[in-house]
């Protein structure tokens, strides 16, 4: 996992996404919609990069989904920037105002007249 992380804080320092970004919320969308381009334009060049890797080496690159030790399937590199990549989107198409809950008003503000 630590190779993982060291390998796309390398992709992303490679492909500028640390870009100083404006504190409009317009210009922070359009540096968004951006690196989910980049993010977009990687993973061909990732599975491209999975069929070049030598089978015999001593240590393997998870590109892709793999099955560890404990038998169990874990992303690969391709997977986690498809993660990444749909973690910005779900933040683009997050409401621009939170729903709030309203809850009723207490009381009785209706006079009922009185019998008798």
């Amino acid at each position: 996992m630590q190779i993982h992380l060291k390998i796309l804080s390398i992709l992303f320092l490679g492909l500028g996404f640390l870009q100083p970004v404006s504190a409009s919320q317009e210009l922070l969308n359009e540096q968004l919609v951006r690196m989910i381009n980049q993010l977009n334009a990687m993973k061909p060049i990732i599975k491209e990069a999975e069929r070049y890797q030598s089978q015999g080496a001593p240590v393997k690159l998870h590109l892709k989904a793999f099955k560890g030790a404990d038998n169990k399937i874990h992303n690969g590199v391709l997977e986690d920037v498809e993660l990444i990549k749909q973690g910005l989107i779900a933040y683009l198409n997050r409401p621009a105002v939170a729903p709030k809950k309203v809850s009723p008003i207490e009381g009785d503000f209706v006079e009922t007249p009185k019998k008798g």
